[in-house]
């Protein structure tokens, strides 16, 4: 008897085994119907939607097989299952993903009968066609958790059920991650020169600075050669980059009793550091505190990949006289949420009697981060690192539009922090009386993206 000949719904045991959820309507819509107008894929993926368990699924997967190769279903043929018919291929897997963000997603397939036994998965990058990964997985496994995957990128995900009999069709689905495209960066000489003097050790790390981080935040396009090699160089200056090219040839210990003889010319005096000194100037008072100098942080912004912002330097009444005409050491340190440091500028700053403030800009690029932490530090030297103000740390939020539901502007004086609520603006610092009005002028404190916390090292 050929499949056309026998008429499923004069089968008692049909009936019997299927009567409780089967319509047998006529209607070519209904997937639980014979004249069901769809494809056996359709009307596998309509029963799932339906609701309909597994046994309606695995009886319906076995109706369109049987279809498929015209093997007879009469009573005596399902009786004999066991012998005249075996389960073949699997039916194809329904797939989707879910948590895109800017560097991951979540690929997901429910399986669609019970005779699946594993599953072959493969993601591509659509903009390169070049393939991501391929996985084999188990029966158990339903989904794929997919990392360091490029911002601004459309990815595809292909799964095919597999068993001992075979294949599914293949299905897939597309998705693009969030976030603005990052292109390599094209190296330039003095970068691949900076680098080459990291590999040989003329460049040496002092404590755990991440590298290579940094290196391949550059490779890959998320900073550019000018932010590397300024980065390269502020580290060198700040001391946690040595270059051993530059060091004194340590003094050969051949005759100690030499150098231990030696005596300071007459005016002179040796310190405990081993440095000669002025006798005259034992009598100057060059101290240094963390009370002379204010600083003053005001309207930092994260916005289309740069954070901008603006640091007001306010020489207050205790500030020594000593240090009028001399520069001091501003430090500004960008670092991600996690801690990681992006990038370091240092500039001088000089007070004198006269000119008891000095304001300086940031205009960097922030790459893909949208959160990020910058330190602020005002010191005598790189090198001796004497506080002249309290170190000060802010957290900067990328810029919302003004049109998204989520944005709640703060009122004035207030900003937001990382949790999203609002806090006071930072103080301004202490200001001579004569200077109050021309320090104030023109300048904005605070941002709905600053929230500052000060914090003592």
């Amino acid at each position: 008897m050929s499949f056309d000949d026998y008429d499923y719904t004069d089968d008692p045991r049909w009936a019997q085994r299927f009567g409780k959820f089967a319509t047998f309507s006529n209607s070519p819509n209904d997937p639980t119907s014979l004249n069901f107008a769809g494809t056996a894929q359709q009307r596998i993926s309509d029963i799932i939607r339906r609701g309909y368990g597994n046994d309606v699924i695995d009886f319906w997967t076995e109706y369109e097989t049987r279809k498929k190769n015209n093997v007879s279903t009469s009573p005596n043929a399902r009786t004999e299952r066991s012998t005249r018919f075996t389960p073949r291929e699997p039916a194809t897997p329904d797939i989707f993903t879910e948590q895109v963000s800017e560097n991951a997603a979540v690929v997901t397939w429910n399986p669609r009968s019970e005779n699946t036994t594993g599953y072959r998965f493969v993601l591509k990058n659509e903009d390169t066609g070049q393939t991501v990964k391929q996985n084999k997985f188990l029966k158990g496994t339903t989904n794929a958790v997919e990392t360091n995957l490029e911002s601004g990128t459309t990815y595809k995900a292909f799964i095919t059920a597999t068993n001992e009999e075979g294949e599914s069709e293949e299905t897939t689905t597309t998705f693009r991650t969030s976030g603005a495209k990052v292109f390599p960066t094209t190296l330039s000489q003095e970068s691949i020169d900076i680098i080459e003097k990291f590999d040989s050790g003329i460049y040496q790390i002092q404590g755990n600075y991440p590298l290579t981080l940094l290196i391949e935040s550059l490779k890959s396009g998320k900073m550019t050669n000018e932010d590397f090699i300024g980065t390269v160089k502020a580290n060198l200056e700040f001391g946690q980059f040595v270059d051993t090219s530059m060091q004194k040839p340590l003094i050969p210990d051949l005759l100690p009793e030499v150098f231990a003889e030696t005596q300071p010319p007459e005016g002179f005096h040796t310190m405990p550091d081993g440095s000669i000194m002025k006798d005259s100037d034992m009598i100057v008072d060059k101290s240094i505190n963390s009370m002379m100098v204010s600083q003053s942080i005001g309207a930092f912004i994260l916005k289309d990949g740069r954070v901008r912002g603006e640091i007001l330097y306010i020489a207050n009444q205790s500030f020594n006289p000593y240090y009028y005409g001399k520069n001091l050491t501003s430090l500004v340190q960008i670092k991600s949420k996690s801690g990681v440091v992006l990038a370091i500028k240092s500039n001088n700053v000089n007070f004198t009697e006269t000119q008891r403030d000095e304001r300086i800009q940031i205009d960097e690029s922030s790459g893909n981060f949208k959160e990020l932490i910058i330190d602020f530090f005002i010191w005598d030297s790189p090198i001796q690192m004497k506080a002249f103000s309290e170190n000060k740390q802010i957290q900067v939020v990328e810029e919302l539009p003004v049109d998204d539901p989520n944005f709640a502007p703060c009122p004035s004086g207030f900003h937001k922090d990382f949790s999203g609520k609002c806090v006071a603006d930072d103080p301004v610092g202490e200001i001579p009386r004569d200077k109050l009005m021309d320090t104030l002028k023109g300048f904005l404190f605070g941002s709905i993206a600053l929230s500052l916390l000060a914090r003592k090292y």
